[in-house]
C-alpha cells in the first residue's frame, strides 16, 4: 500500500571551531545506531511492531557524503545530520497489480458464483484478498434477479426478521428503513443538490437472518439483559456467510439522467417539523431513487469482526464522482484545497465555500414541497481513504481496473449499471484472533490502531460519503462499530457482546423501544 520511505537520523557530535565550514564532498564516518525506522500506521497487514527482541544495533559506520558546502556552528555541540542511507531491503517498490481471483472455481461476470466463506489465504498481507471478498460480494449480492432487481433488494427484509412495521399504507413498495439520518451521535440530514434528503436503507441476508432467528436476537428483552442475567452471550459471534448492506439513496427529479445508476420505485417517509426538529411521519410517499453508495459487510473464517467494504457511484473515467476530493489529507487549522472540479456532483455545488462544507446545517423542512432551504455539499476528506498518505491504495485501484476490464469483455454493450460503481475500501481487523487470549476481537472493546500497534487492516480513514459525511474525521467504520455497550435513547443499556459490532441489533433495539412507547 504505502510507499516505503526508509530514512535513518544521526546524532554525530563534531568538534569543530565555530562556524566552520564543511567541503563539498566532505565524508562524514559515525556509527549506525539501533534500527529505528518505523512502517508506516496505515492499517496494513504487514504493520504490526517488531518485538525488542528483534531490535538490533548496527555498529557498522555509515558514510555521510555532503554534496554541498555546509556550515555547522557550536563547536563540540551535538549536531543534526539527516541522511538518506539506503535500506538493506528493497524500498519505492511499487506493490503487485490487485488481479482478479479466479481460483477454486470462482466466477464473477457475467454470473457470479456464491462467495466463498472460507480462510482468506494468506491471513496476513494479503490485502488483495479482502478487496476481492469485497467485489465479489458486492457483485453476487447486486446480481439482478428475474424481475431485474438486485438481490440484496428483495433479500429477507428488517421488518420481518425483526417483526417491526413502519407501513400504514397498502404499498408492496420496499420501506427504505434506515430513515433520513446519518449514523451516530450527531444524527445529520444529508441534503443534496436538489436540497432533497439523502435516505438510507439496511438489508440482511438469509444467513444472518436465520442467525438472529435461532439465537433470538430479534427479542429485545433478551437483548437487554446480560449473559449473567440470562441474556444473550457475551461472546456469541456471527457465523461465516453472514452480511449486511446499508445504501444511500437520493430522490431522482422528473426529466434527471440516471442512465447510470441504479434507480428502483421505493417508500419514504413523509417528513414534518416537531418542536424545532425534523421528524419522520408515519405516513409515506412512492418516489423513484438512485443508489448512491452501498456498504457491503461480511463474515468470513477468522473474522467475525466482519470485513468492511464501501461502494460508490463513479463517473465515465472511473473516477468516484458524488463530490470532489481534497488533494491532501487534512491539516487541522487549515482548509481543505480540492481537485480540479467536475461541472456538477449529487452531494456538492461547484462554488460551494468549502471552510463550510461537511458541515451539517440546522433547517427545516418545507412539509409541501419536501425540500430543505438549502443543500449541504460534502467532499472526501481524506482522498485516499488513509491517514498516512493522500494516494489511494495500489491495490484498490488496480482491481477497479480489472474489474472494469472484466466489464468490458463480458458487458460489451455497456447495459450493466454495476460498472459504475468502484470499491472505495475496505477495513477488518488484521489479526482477530477471537479463540485466542491475545487476539484484538472481543468483547467490550473499541479497535483503532495506535502508535506502536495496529490492530486494523485496509483503509484506516475508510468513510461513504453518503453515509457518514459529517464524520470523516473518525476513525473509520470501526468508529461506530464495536463490541462495547450500547447506550439507547431509552436510557436502555445493551451490554458488551461480540454481536454489538453489527449496528443492526443496536437499530432494532432503538426501533423497538420506541414503538412500545
Amino acid at each position: 500500500m504505502s510507499k516505503a520511505h526508509s530514512r535513518l537520523w544521526f546524532t554525530a557530535l563534531i568538534s569543530l571551531s565555530a562556524c566552520s565550514t564543511v567541503p563539498q564532498h566532505t565524508q562524514i564516518s559515525l556509527s549506525q545506531p539501533p534500527e529505528l525506522t518505523q512502517t508506516s500506521l496505515k492499517a496494513r497487514s504487514d504493520s504490526q511492531p517488531k518485538p525488542e527482541s528483534e531490535i538490533k544495533s548496527a555498529p557498522s559506520p555509515v558514510t555521510i557524503r555532503i554534496s554541498k558546502p555546509a556550515i555547522i556552528s557550536g563547536a563540540g555541540q551535538a549536531v543534526n545530520v539527516t541522511a538518506a542511507v539506503p535500506d538493506q531491503h528493497p524500498v519505492d517498490q511499487p506493490e503487485p497489480p490487485c488481479q482478479v481471483d479466479l481460483s477454486g472455481g470462482r466466477q464473477l461476470l457475467p454470473q457470479t458464483t456464491v462467495p466463498p466463506l472460507s480462510r482468506i489465504e494468506p491471513p496476513t498481507d494479503n490485502d488483495c484478498g479482502f478487496y476481492n471478498w469485497a467485489w465479489h460480494s458486492f457483485l453476487f449480492s447486486t446480481r439482478p434477479d428475474a424481475s431485474g432487481q438486485p438481490a440484496f433488494w428483495g433479500a429477507e427484509s428488517l421488518e420481518s426478521v425483526f417483526g417491526l412495521s413502519h407501513s400504514q399504507d397498502d404499498s408492496e413498495l420496499p420501506l427504505l428503513n434506515a430513515g433520513f439520518r446519518q449514523a451516530g451521535d450527531l444524527a445529520a440530514i444529508l441534503v443534496d443538490q436538489n436540497r432533497r434528503p439523502v435516505f438510507y436503507s439496511i438489508h440482511i441476508n438469509r444467513i444472518f437472518a436465520d442467525f438472529v432467528r435461532s439465537h433470538k436476537l430479534n427479542q429485545v428483552d433478551a437483548l437487554l439483559r446480560s449473559e449473567a442475567d440470562g441474556g444473550i452471550a457475551t461472546d456469541l459471534e456471527f457465523p461465516p456467510g453472514s452480511v449486511e448492506f446499508k445504501a444511500a439513496w437520493r430522490i431522482v427529479e422528473a426529466g434527471e439522467d440516471t442512465s447510470d445508476y441504479l434507480t428502483l420505485r421505493a417508500r419514504v417517509p413523509l417528513l414534518r417539523n416537531q418542536g424545532g426538529k425534523v421528524v419522520a411521519s408515519d405516513k409515506n410517499r412512492e418516489v423513484t431513487v438512485a443508489l448512491l453508495s452501498l456498504h457491503v459487510v461480511g463474515v468470513v473464517v477468522d473474522h467475525p469482526e466482519f470485513i468492511w467494504a464501501t461502494f460508490e457511484h463513479a463517473d465515465s473515467r472511473g473516477k468516484l464522482d458524488l463530490g470532489p476530493a481534497a488533494l491532501a489529507n487534512p491539516v487541522m487549522g487549515q482548509t481543505a484545497q480540492l481537485e480540479a472540479l467536475a461541472p456538477a456532483y449529487p452531494l456538492f455545488e461547484p462554488g460551494s465555500p468549502v471552510a463550510l462544507a461537511n458541515r451539517p446545517l440546522d433547517q427545516l423542512i418545507d412539509e409541501a414541497s419536501q425540500t430543505f432551504p438549502a443543500p449541504t455539499p460534502v467532499y472526501r476528506a481524506f482522498p485516499g481513504s488513509l491517514r498516512e498518505q493522500s494516494e489511494a491504495d495500489s491495490g484498490v485501484d488496480t482491481l477497479n481496473q480489472a474489474i472494469g476490464e472484466l466489464f468490458a469483455k463480458t458487458d460489451p454493450q455497456a447495459k450493466d449499471w454495476r460498472r459504475h460503481y468502484l470499491l472505495v475500501g475496505a477495513v477488518w481487523i488484521n489479526q482477530p484472533g477471537a479463540d485466542r487470549p491475545d487476539g484484538d476481537f472481543g468483547a467490550d472493546r473499541h479497535f483503532e490502531n495506535t502508535p506502536g500497534h495496529s490492530v486494523l487492516a485496509g483503509e484506516d480513514a475508510l468513510s461513504s460519503l453518503a453515509m457518514e459525511s459529517f464524520t470523516q474525521d473518525s476513525s473509520n467504520c470501526f468508529s461506530c462499530h464495536n463490541t462495547r455497550a450500547k447506550i439507547l435513547s431509552s436510557g436502555q443499556t445493551l451490554p458488551p457482546r461480540r454481536i454489538n459490532i453489527s449496528n443492526t441489533l443496536t437499530f432494532f433495539a432503538q426501533a423497538a423501544l420506541g414503538r412500545s412507547k
